[in-house]
């Protein structure tokens, strides 16, 4: 039991790791596409929509080396603590990597409405 705590542990600290790192990607190549300026319009928001896909596509490969990486004992205790059904490893890591992204996309979508709400708020106040 303390093996698979601090298994547990380990990763968890892996899992904080790596979303700093790609926090820090994110940031990197969000800054440089500032920096380019450039595009505007539609051609813009289809840039964004294919960095975004080709970024979680970079994630998901990562991911599914890592957890594959692990042994089947700590896969399993990281699909349970994820409210996931234990299995096979190929099935644990599969349905890891996917709830990792439907969490990211949740993430974004409420980062998404807080910025939504910010400009409402302010365009609220300027419009007094």
């Amino acid at each position: 039991f303390k093996r698979s705590r601090a298994a547990s542990k380990r990763v968890e600290e892996e899992e904080e790791q790596h979303e700093e790192e790609v926090e820090e990607n994110q940031e990197a190549e969000e800054e440089a596409e500032e920096a380019e300026g450039g595009e505007e319009g539609e051609e813009e928001q289809e840039s964004e929509e294919d960095a975004l896909k080709r970024r979680e596509e970079e994630i998901t490969v990562a991911r599914k080396k890592e957890l594959k990486a692990l042994p089947v004992g700590e896969l399993k205790d990281l699909a349970t603590e994820k409210g996931l059904e234990a299995g096979k490893k190929e099935d644990m890591v599969h349905a890891l990597v996917k709830h990792e992204a439907e969490v990211r996309a949740a993430q974004r979508a409420h980062q998404a409405k807080i910025r939504e709400v910010l400009v409402k708020k302010k365009e609220e106040l300027e419009a007094l």
